[in-house]
């Protein structure tokens, strides 16, 4: 029994200790495969050379060089996370540029002159949330309230308003920012109406500018 014991120990030992060589190689070979594609290459030693103290000291380099580019792609540091940084100060941080395609920023007028209706350019959406900014002018042939309505695929989604004393006077409407969720992927498109009996003319310019959000 004792034999036998002595010889399933001995039996165990030679496992971890052939998993121990073959997870320091897998390491050894992914330090130096991300070495080789972040600088380019690797040092090389003639055959028969023998491993030089420097061919070696360079292999040395590329690794750890390796390990820590490999250490700055996400880094957690207590409930931080950063992507790109190893000292991430914010619950996500990120040195680097983001891409989405729910994240788009497009203007489809800029100053456009009236009169109104004014219908914007198509543009595409990718389900993510919309910011449109408005902006207007308009005229009154009376004092009172004026301004427009803001429809997104023929549906009033919000106004633009403001008030003039003057009559026949160019007034600016309050821009307004509205937000619409939910909105379908796909194409569409913005036209803005006169409200409240408003006029307006080539001497009016209207913008509408929408940022796409990935929530």
């Amino acid at each position: 029994m004792r034999f036998s014991s002595f010889h399933n120990i001995k039996h165990t030992l030679a496992h971890w200790v052939i998993f121990g060589l073959s997870a320091v190689f897998t390491i050894i070979l992914v330090s130096l495969v991300y070495a080789t594609a972040s600088w380019g290459s690797l040092p090389t030693v003639q055959s028969g050379s023998g491993l030089t103290a420097t061919a070696w000291n360079d292999l040395i380099a590329h690794v750890n060089q390796s390990v820590k580019q490999a250490s700055q792609v996400i880094t957690v540091s207590g409930s931080n996370v950063g992507i790109g940084t190893i000292n991430p100060g914010a619950t996500l941080e990120v040195n680097g540029t983001i891409k989405s395609p729910k994240w788009n920023l497009i203007q489809v007028a800029n100053t456009q002159p009236g009169p109104m209706p004014v219908t914007s350019s198509n543009f595409n959406t990718n389900w993510g949330t919309l910011r449109i900014f408005i902006a207007g002018s308009g005229w009154a042939s009376a004092p009172g309230a004026i301004g427009m309505i803001v429809k997104l695929d023929g549906n009033i989604i919000g106004y633009s308003k403001g008030y003039t004393n003057e009559v026949s006077s160019h007034k600016a409407f309050v821009p307004n920012e509205l937000i619409v969720n939910n909105i379908t992927a796909g194409s569409h498109s913005i036209i803005l109406e006169s409200w409240n009996g408003t006029n307006s003319d080539a001497n009016d310019p209207f913008t509408i500018t929408i940022t796409e959000l990935p929530y």
